[in-house]
């Protein structure tokens, strides 16, 4: 009876310990978070896919504004 209850126990424990792992990746909004490379912290897809474009165009402005200066 004691290991039945050790098994049943230790399956409850991983099952809420994936659960609390899915749930710290997500926003309040239910959206997945996804980890900076640069910073460490989370944000969501679309905030990176933004900052992306944001970087490659300030890069690409600053490089054309290189060649006239």
């Amino acid at each position: 009876m004691i290991f039945l209850n050790y098994f049943i126990a230790k399956r409850t424990d991983d099952e809420i310990a994936a659960y609390v792992e899915r749930q710290l990746t997500r926003s309040k909004s239910g959206k997945r978070l996804i980890r900076d490379a640069e910073t460490g912290g989370l944000t969501t897809k679309n905030y990176a896919a933004n900052k992306m474009t944001d970087t490659a165009t300030n890069s690409t402005v600053t490089g054309e504004l290189r060649g006239y200066l």
